[in-house]
């Protein structure tokens, strides 16, 4: 893990004008998380080929046993995704932020700050044994937005006993956790 950051303070003259740069790379190998259930399901099933190939309940992963099934009926039901240490996790990107307030003449202040994070990669691996799956741009992992934006416009009353503000926060679209799967693994 790497982090590198600036704080730029009195930009252009202005004492009420700060920014700042962050930049980060993290890689983990035997990340803990939960396993994908798509991922069991690929596995138990055989879908890369390898994985099972006699299509046995009693798989060398044990990924068969964690598909639930209805007692009744058959169907599958539930599926037992546990967190274990799975394979690596990589991701890097940089955050910006900047803040610029002033007084007004009647008393008043007036400010406006903005961070954006821009996501550079966010890549994950169900086991060791996997290849990288690119989750940058996906709802994957609780959502790997390219970029967020957050910003906040606030006024102060004079004597600074109430205040106001109007804040916007953008996210761009995404495609669905799905997308980071490859299609011929879903039978798609």
């Amino acid at each position: 893990t790497w982090t590198f950051g600036v704080v730029f303070t009195g930009i252009g003259g202005l004492d009420n004008l700060t920014a700042s740069i962050d930049a980060y790379n993290i890689e983990m190998e035997d990340a803990i998380s939960r396993i994908d259930p798509v991922f069991i399901y690929e596995q138990c099933f055989n879908a890369d080929g390898v994985s099972n190939p006699t299509l046995s309940i009693n798989d060398p992963g044990g990924y068969c046993a964690m598909i639930g099934r209805q007692p009744f009926t058959g169907e599958r039901d539930t599926v037992q995704a546990p967190f274990l240490n799975q394979g690596a996790l990589k991701t890097s990107g940089v955050d910006l932020a900047v803040n610029w307030g002033f007084d007004l003449r009647n008393g008043g202040s007036l400010s406006f700050s903005s961070q954006a994070s821009i996501l550079n990669e966010f890549k994950l691996q169900d086991s060791p044994t996997q290849p990288f799956l690119d989750a940058k741009g996906t709802l994957a992992e609780g959502g790997q937005f390219d970029y967020r934006l957050n910003s906040t416009l606030g006024y102060t009353f004079s004597g600074g006993r109430a205040n106001v503000g109007l804040r916007w926060f953008h996210l761009p679209s995404v495609k669905d956790a799905a997308a980071i799967r490859p299609t011929t693994l879903l039978g798609t």
